[in-house]
Order: structure tokens, then C-alpha cells, then sequence
């Protein structure tokens, strides 16, 4: 099975689409079109193969000018998205300020007050992004909230991937979120 998760930034999409691949022990290929890499990616290399591929809809769409083409290459394609834009731009904002997109970070309400503006640039400029992912055409949507703290979306993708017995469901766990303060919901 060809699995893509397309997910914007800072939500949760490495994870999720790692537990996936983990879950159905199929190859994980994380944001190939991402302009960090040097050679460009020729996913036609790998189309005979199964795998889960997570994409950030802001850097592979400027390599397919059509979307279909991209699409019609998956079996499945869900669609990542966060309800709190707020913590997805502060959360943005941070990891850009410490360049750390993959480890734990902190952060207090004098973080939060100095970056006021900027995260609510970050906000309208991320909306893009999230109202593409929102709708692709023939996808299953689900919420970093439905999928980290109240679990409800992981049935929905066990039954959407025909995912048999869960082994890995503590990758999902809140505790293990990047931001690591002791009680979050007060900064917001």
C-alpha cells in the first residue's frame, strides 16, 4: 500500500506518519520534495514499492504541476491539520528561532508576549497550507487534537488503513510532543 499524510508544519505529521509506517511495517519517506535536500527526489524509483510518505503541502506542490498526478500515485492520503493555529505558529516560530525542527524545546509567556506579532503573521501566512491540506479530494481528515489528546481519529485511520492490532500507539502519546513545559495550556 502507497500511503501519503500530507501535513503542514508543527502537527505532529513526523510522528504520525513514522507510527503509521511503524504500524503497517511499510518504508517511511519524510518530505522528499523538502528544499533541504540536494538531488531532487524521482519518486518514480519508488512507486513499485510500498511505503508511507509525508509531505508538507508547501514544498511538493511546486513539483507537480497538477495535483492528480500526485495523488493518483496512492493507494490512501490523509490530511494532517491542528485546530490551534496559535500553537502551530508558536510552535513554528520556535523551532525557526532555535533551527530545531525535531527535538524538545521551552518556552513561557514572556516568549509568547515578545512574539505576539509574529505569531499572528505566522498565523495567516500558515492558513494556506491548512485550507489546501483540509481539502484534498478523497482524502481521510484528521486533528493533531483528535489524534494526540483525545485519540478520537485513531480508530478513523486504523479502519481507513485496515490497521489490524495496534503495537506502536504510545508514539502518539501527549507526553512525547516537542514542547515540554510542565502545564502548556497556561502560555496559550
Amino acid at each position: 500500500m502507497k500511503i501519503l499524510i500530507v501535513a503542514p508544519s508543527r502537527v505532529g505529521g513526523n510522528v504520525f506518519s513514522r507510527w503509521v509506517s511503524h504500524e503497517l511495517n511499510l518504508k517511511w519517506i519524510n518530505e522528499p520534495f523538502h528544499e533541504h535536500d540536494k538531488e531532487p527526489f524521482d519518486i518514480n524509483k519508488i512507486t513499485k514499492n510500498d511505503f508511507v510518505m509525508k509531505v508538507n503541502p508547501y514544498d511538493w506542490n511546486k513539483k507537480y504541476e497538477n495535483d492528480n498526478d500526485f495523488f493518483k500515485i496512492f493507494d490512501k492520503i490523509i490530511g494532517l491539520t491542528r485546530d490551534n493555529l496559535n500553537e502551530v505558529a508558536i510552535s513554528f516560530l520556535k523551532a525557526v528561532e532555535e533551527n530545531n525542527f525535531t527535538k524538545t524545546y521551552k518556552l513561557d509567556e514572556t516568549w509568547v508576549e515578545q512574539n505576539r506579532e509574529n505569531i499572528k503573521n505566522t498565523i495567516n501566512h500558515m492558513k494556506n497550507g491548512f485550507d489546501y491540506t483540509k481539502n484534498i479530494p478523497n482524502s481521510l481528515q484528521i486533528t493533531y487534537e483528535n489524534i494526540y489528546i483525545t485519540k478520537t481519529d485513531i480508530q478513523k485511520v486504523v479502519d481507513y488503513l485496515g490497521i489490524n492490532k495496534l503495537k506502536y500507539h504510545d508514539m502518539l502519546d501527549y507526553k512525547n510532543r516537542y514542547r515540554n513545559n510542565t502545564n502548556p495550556k497556561k502560555i496559550i
